[in-house]
């Protein structure tokens, strides 16, 4: 992607990029996507900001810079701060912070960086949504390697079905092919699928 490896250990989504705050350039991203009530992490980097820089990625990854993260409720007013530190960072490059959410609506996200050359901001403003339900109890584990085994032993199929998928804590719904429940009547010889039709 660029020669320093700005690219985060998740994939998460992108709120600035390359954005010019006098000394530096920040990037920030967001993990989970899309955002939900519950946890949610952000990265900062920052590089050096220099003139006729198209990329940001000319100056040098600044690691000593204080960097605060605070989300602000829009519509209640609501303040969550943290400090976003190398601590937990599997690559130095980000500062990274995590944050509890237990209140859906718009949240704006302020960025705050201290350094010699003294205080600068960038924000982004981000939609929290309600939580999704877990399925994974429900399904018992892996519900869908659990359909796969069961759908295997079975030769008739009907049309494209829609069935429940969990990734990264948001329950999403994606196609796939279900098995239709075959019937044999042994002494018509006569094969009834879920749909009533005869074979």
């Amino acid at each position: 992607m660029d020669r320093l490896g700005l690219r985060p250990r998740w994939h998460g989504l992108p709120q600035l990029t390359n954005e010019d705050i006098g000394p530096y350039r920040i990037f920030a991203w967001s993990d989970p996507e899309p955002a939900q009530v519950g946890s949610y992490h952000v990265a900062v980097a920052l590089t050096e900001s220099l003139a006729g820089d198209a990329s940001g990625f000319a100056g040098q990854p600044v690691f000593n810079a204080d960097v605060t993260v605070d989300l602000i409720n829009l519509a209640t007013g609501d303040m969550l701060t943290k400090k976003a530190t190398h601590l937990d960072a599997v690559n130095k490059i980000y500062y990274e912070a995590d944050f509890e959410v237990d209140t859906p609506g718009e949240w704006r996200v302020d960025l705050t960086v201290v350094g010699p050359d003294g205080p600068v901001q960038a924000s982004y403003v981000t939609l929290i949504s309600p939580a999704t339900f877990n399925w994974m109890p429900v399904l018992g584990g892996d519900g869908a390697a659990t359909h796969r085994q069961r759908s295997s032993s079975t030769s008739a199929y009907s049309p494209s079905r829609r069935r429940w998928r969990h990734e990264r804590g948001a329950v999403r719904l994606q196609n796939h092919v279900q098995p239709a429940l075959v019937v044999e009547d042994v002494d018509r010889h006569r094969r009834h699928d879920l749909h009533g039709r005869v074979g």
